[in-house]
């Protein structure tokens, strides 16, 4: 059986919440030039990144084998705050790149949106770092329990 180490799930908890931190900003800063808007938009980030880390590490109250950690939550604001430096840094940029090629290529059909949207939810899956199996052994102690 493998012990998990604080390192571990700070990690994990750092890479929970880039893409919340990224998604938010790019909903409240997407086209919205000048620095107050660009203030505004980046404390509200953090304020709901701070505000979803302390409900969902103390939620964890429930749950018999867990319990909330103010280490998680630094970790997530840190995930947070990461996931706002890649939107500030480049998110504008992709946006723009995106709906430039978007008017090169013309409209879509809905057999390309449904594409687009199944290799999105796959990419989704695939890098996001879900906690469901932290090692090879332990998919494999899964798999001969039956829980696989």
């Amino acid at each position: 059986m493998r012990i998990q180490t604080p390192g571990d799930t700070c990690v994990a908890n750092v890479l929970f919440f880039v893409p919340l931190g990224f998604c938010l900003a790019g909903a409240l800063l997407v086209d919205r030039p000048g620095r107050r808007a660009v203030s505004g938009g980046a404390i509200a980030t953090m304020a709901i990144c701070l505000a979803s880390s302390v409900l969902l590490e103390f939620s964890q109250v429930w749950f018999p084998e867990r319990c909330p950690s103010a280490i998680d939550i630094l970790a997530q604001q840190l995930g947070g705050l990461l996931g706002l430096g890649l939107w500030l840094g480049c998110g504008q940029w992709l946006t723009d790149a995106i709906r430039h090629h978007v008017a090169r290529v013309g409209p879509l059909r809905r057999i390309d949106w449904l594409l687009h949207f199944y290799l999105g939810g796959f990419l989704f899956f695939e890098l996001f770092p879900f906690d469901f199996a932290d090692s090879p052994g332990n998919i494999v102690r899964q798999y001969l329990a039956g829980q696989v």
